[in-house]
């Protein structure tokens, strides 16, 4: 099988059937991903690049699920794949095409392309008063020199950021801690006079077991954003660009998807689950949504009283069960041969990396018109989705960029 080390981004050969459900994972992450992005400018709930007066806030009920659904996807997926890339390559030779595949498009998106959407977003949006772009770097962006303007309104100081590449930032570091433990761990095997541990198929956990976790880690993210609320970043040591709310169970993703990679848990998941998980994880998705839409607020940012910890771990309950039956429901199905499908896995760590900046210059192009939110958000997110496509396709056609997309 034709796999390369791009983690939760690696297209699976076109032949696999084992592992051609990692590419729907990933292709299904990816476009509610590029959506959601699409959505900002046109609801509220999170900090955007651009505002537009024409307004669809019904969409952010149902993307306050599916983008946590869509990124605990991804890190599951990572998960699961770095075993056998690690054990494939080894540390170094692992660590090493982690770096040129996920750290070559951190400094790009730092030093060329989130200056000039920050800058558009200052000089449109701040109302401070025109700036030439050059002090807008070195005052505002790098906030060398200065400090921001009376009344700043975020999302942070100073302006550089990451935007959605805050991703790439948490897998170089999952990675890298699972490689340098795993690493420890095999000295101590070997200092103890053990053999080194194979993985091997063992029994799934039991409900109780699945039901205990699912409560510990929505009792976590409870206690995260008592101090940190959803869609409030910060940055760990100036560098590493988190979103605390959910990295908890983020984080827990990317370990169970390792640990289920090891033991043969999705192959063992019994199939007969898909139908009855996806039942009722979409019924309790579209109920909460139809609550918010009636005016009954179930979600909450954070806090510490029972309404956030009843939805912190209802919504961990509920991404869960999504998740659970997306993994069975499309193991089972027959891959998928089509060429767009083909071309979709082969491009969705292009696709990733590139939409942002696209949907963020189709918002500003459709700013003057008179269409309604919603249609602007389809087109939008169809026209983000098939331009990045596009572009990943082009740009892998050149000499380096393969290597990295």
């Amino acid at each position: 099988m034709k796999e390369s080390l791009a983690g939760t981004f690696t297209s699976t050969d076109a032949g696999s059937v084992r592992l051609g459900w990692l590419d729907d994972l990933r292709i299904l992450a990816g476009v509610l991903i590029v959506f959601f992005h699409a959505s900002l400018a046109y609801s509220g709930g999170n900090w955007w690049y651009v505002a537009d007066a024409s307004r669809a806030d019904f969409l952010e009920a149902p993307f306050s699920l599916l983008r946590p659904l869509a990124l605990g996807l991804f890190f599951l997926v990572a998960g699961y794949l770095l075993p056998g890339a690690l054990a494939r390559h080894g540390p170094r030779g692992y660590l090493e095409e982690r770096l040129i595949r996920l750290g070559i498009p951190l400094p790009v998106g730092l030093l060329l392309v989130f200056p000039v959407l920050m800058y558009g977003y200052y000089v449109n949006f701040r109302g401070y008063g025109p700036i030439d772009i050059g002090t807008y770097l070195w005052r505002i962006y790098f906030g060398i020199g200065g400090h921001h303007p009376t009344g700043w309104t975020g999302p942070g100081w100073p302006d550089h950021q990451l935007g959605h590449l805050w991703f790439l930032e948490s897998l170089l570091a999952y990675s890298a801690i699972y490689v340098g433990a795993a690493g420890l761990w095999r000295r101590r095997r070997r200092r103890r006079g053990k053999p080194e541990a194979a993985p091997a198929p063992s029994p799934l956990p039991d409900l109780l077991n699945v039901a205990i976790v699912i409560v510990g880690i929505g009792h976590l993210d409870f206690l995260v954003r008592m101090q940190h609320p959803l869609y409030h970043w910060r940055a760990i040591v100036g560098v590493w660009q988190v979103h605390l709310a959910d990295m908890p169970r983020e984080a827990l993703c990317f370990l169970f998807g390792t640990i289920a990679a090891r033991r043969g848990w999705a192959e063992a998941l019994p199939s007969r689950l898909a139908k009855p998980l996806l039942g009722i994880g979409l019924a309790a998705f579209l109920a909460v949504v139809a609550l918010e839409w009636a005016g009954l607020p179930l979600f909450i940012a954070g806090g510490a009283g029972l309404h956030a910890w009843l939805y912190a771990i209802g919504e961990t309950a509920l991404l869960a069960i999504l998740a659970l039956g997306f993994v069975i429901g499309l193991r089972d199905r027959q891959p998928a041969g089509g060429r767009w499908h083909q071309r979709l896995a082969r491009n969705s760590y292009g696709i990733y990396l590139l939409h942002l900046p696209i949907a963020v210059g189709l918002q500003y192009a459709l700013r003057g018109t008179d269409l309604p939110g919603l249609a602007k958000w389809l087109l939008v997110g169809v026209l983000a989705l098939g331009l990045s496509l596009l572009a990943s396709q082009g740009l892998r056609r050149l000499p380096g960029f393969r290597r990295v997309l």
